[in-house]
């Protein structure tokens, strides 16, 4: 059976080692490739015992040219890779996707963000929210790579909201995950002051 030849999809993991120092991918630091292939049994034995068999290394200095720069930008044709990384003794490769890898090897910095407080407070007949939300702290500190904490301009909370409201409160509210960054911070508390309505006769 092992020497039967068989058709599968088999993804290959790509692994970019050798980041510098306080650098980091946008994109995972591991990528996958999937390969529709033809091989012997054996060879895809190979793969469900030993997955390392299918985890190619990258060595990430290959795309840096300019050491003083903070954005290297990494592009791989899949078919090339293959062809330089598979060994076609080995199997008969049908199809790749995708077929370019893309990433971004971006220089780690850190940044204040103010937070939004992702809330709906509807209060009760002749009650009303009294100045604005309080929402403490009102920014985190987050780190990660400069591409993405550029972009933002606000971290929001997890949604909430409460109807019907006739007195003051306050909440503890989770912050949204932003992928491939650390939050300083997992949660903020609002506080909303909430009144009667002056009723002018």
């Amino acid at each position: 059976a092992f020497s039967k030849i068989y058709t599968l999809t088999v993804p290959y993991t790509i692994e970019y080692q050798n980041i510098p120092k306080n650098f980091t991918t946008v994109k995972s630091a591991q990528q996958q490739i999937m390969f529709t292939m033809q091989g012997s049994g054996y060879m895809f034995l190979k793969y469900y015992i030993f997955d390392s068999f299918f985890v190619i290394p990258v060595d990430s200095q290959n795309f840096i040219e300019d050491t003083s720069k903070k954005i290297h930008h990494i592009e791989i044709e899949t078919q090339e890779f293959a062809e330089n990384n598979i060994s076609p003794s080995a199997t008969t490769i049908l199809s790749i996707s995708p077929e370019k890898l893309e990433n971004t090897i971006s220089v780690i910095t850190k940044e204040k963000i103010p937070v939004l407080a992702n809330v709906n407070i509807l209060c009760a007949k002749n009650y009303s929210v009294v100045d604005s939300l309080d929402v403490n702290p009102d920014s985190i500190m987050l780190e990660g790579a400069k591409v993405i904490l550029y972009t933002l301009q606000f971290i929001e909370t997890d949604f909430f909201e409460k109807t019907d409201v006739t007195s003051s409160f306050s909440v503890s509210l989770n912050i949204k995950p932003v992928p491939g960054i650390r939050l300083y911070e997992s949660n903020v508390d609002l506080e909303v002051d909430v009144d009667k309505k002056l009723l002018h006769i």
